[in-house]
């Protein structure tokens, strides 16, 4: 089951106001961590930073998806910023909408 979106859109794309970096791992491997157990369903939290130099302003997201069931998936998407320029409703938006764009996803409920 796909849990996870891989982020290679442009800045603009999801929602980052211009001069902001592409999103990357602000941790290296540390950003991804798997919850579950190994022999468990894939349940993951990951951390992706985008950073505006010189201003040192970061957008953050927490991505989090969580098997529910045999087909079903939970996936939490929060987004945060230093910079109040940034919408990051709008970047959580475009983050789902991108998931479930992908072959074999269907959105069955949504909610904040």
């Amino acid at each position: 089951m796909i849990s996870v979106l891989l982020l290679k859109n442009q800045p603009a794309e999801l929602g980052l106001p211009d001069g902001y970096t592409s999103f990357s791992f602000p941790n290296g491997a540390a950003s991804m961590q798997r919850v579950s157990a190994p022999d468990s369903p894939m349940h993951v939290k990951i951390d992706w930073q985008a950073s505006k130099p010189p201003t040192q302003n970061t957008v953050n997201v927490l991505w989090e998806s969580r098997p529910i069931g045999g087909k079903l998936l939970s996936v939490t998407v929060k987004a945060s910023s230093s910079d109040t320029a940034v919408n990051t409703r709008t970047i959580e938006d475009r983050l789902i909408a991108k998931f479930v764009s992908q072959t074999g996803i269907r959105l069955i409920a949504s909610g904040r």
